[in-house]
């Protein structure tokens, strides 16, 4: 199965989690390492996390987050993650990672995140999370 199969299967993925979200930011995300899941996440505006606590956002736990935690540290290490947005309408949203999360995730080790993004002609792009 050619890579770009594989990156379509992980959003399709993402897209039904976020579908599924009850709140009003519909935000899947699908943790991936070698071309296999370790583990997935969505949105919540009814929980949070310590990390984000201390990062000042209160009351919400953000899809990148929830993916991340309960997964081994070092499974983590050089994984991808593809995040899909749905708006309210039905469409697609921009699901690039705010500043907190991007801490987050390159503290953790995340290689790459993959999100959607409507002006993008592609409707997806991508952040090489490391940046050393």
């Amino acid at each position: 199965m050619a890579y770009a199969d594989i990156e379509s299967r992980f959003f399709r993925l993402a897209q039904a989690i976020s579908r599924t979200v009850p709140d009003r930011v519909k935000i899947g995300a699908v943790l991936t390492k070698n071309r296999k899941i370790l583990s997935v996440g969505f949105n919540r505006m009814d929980k949070t996390h310590t990390a984000m606590d201390r990062l000042g956002c209160k009351k919400r736990l953000h899809a990148e987050l929830s993916a991340v935690i309960g997964v081994r540290w070092s499974d983590v290490q050089g994984a991808v993650l593809f995040l899909y947005r749905t708006m309210r309408n039905g469409k697609l949203g921009m699901s690039r990672p705010c500043c907190h999360c991007q801490i987050i995730l390159r503290n953790a080790g995340i290689r790459r995140v993959y999100y959607t993004d409507p002006s993008h002609p592609n409707s997806v792009d991508f952040m090489d999370i490391r940046g050393r």
